[in-house]
């Protein structure tokens, strides 16, 4: 379902640069924020929003000048281990109509000595979290100190099947890098293999 409406976008900050590969950040109109809110929180979850992170994509030679693409989260909905749970929807806006993806489930954990963002759409919390930890999602995550890591805040870890693939093929995508991981049930007990260290996507 879209939405037609108006947007405006300021300039980013120069203080706080993207990492690579990463666009720099917008700021959406209160009109847009709140289209947002009713397509991604209000209305297919009864939560009002808690943020909203906007960006422009460069469309290269479309007629478009960009795509803006929009991380909408919502305010918690539950917990786990003690750390809310958010319901996000990844929007975008290619012609002042915006479309948002499916439901993702998102919590943040610590790996590798950084605070992760971990998300997935079809799998439940602590699954993504025994993923995270069999495949050694930590091993690409640059810590802190590093030089790689992301300026300021925490990686950003998504889980979502591969599509036209095998059904137990997921992609599990971290701020710039990408690994392909083989999910296996049986009996109830799933296990966890990735098949391709991935590499940077940028």
């Amino acid at each position: 379902m879209g939405a037609v409406i108006a947007l405006a976008m300021s300039a980013p900050s120069r203080a706080q640069p993207a990492p690579r590969g990463v666009p720099p950040p917008l700021q959406l109109t209160a009109a847009a924020r709140q289209t947002l809110e009713q397509l991604a929180c209000l209305g297919p979850h009864q939560q009002p929003l808690q943020d909203i992170q906007a960006r422009g994509i460069p469309a290269g030679q479309a007629a478009r000048a960009s795509v803006i693409e929009a991380e909408v989260r919502c305010q918690p909905h539950g917990e786990v281990q003690g750390t809310p749970l958010h319901f996000l929807h990844v929007c975008d806006d290619t012609g002042h109509q915006w479309h948002c993806s499916q439901a993702f489930v998102e919590f943040s954990t610590h790996l590798n000595g950084r605070e992760v963002l971990l998300s997935a759409a079809d799998l439940a919390p602590d699954e993504m979290l025994a993923m995270a930890k069999s495949v050694g999602i930590a091993a690409v995550i640059p810590a802190p100190t590093d030089a790689a890591a992301p300026a300021a805040g925490p990686a950003h870890c998504r889980i979502a099947p591969r599509p036209g693939a095998d059904p137990e093929l997921y992609r599990f995508s971290c701020d710039v890098w990408e690994l392909l991981v083989v999910r296996r049930c049986r009996q109830g007990r799933c296990s966890y293999r990735a098949i391709d260290r991935g590499a940077p996507l940028f």
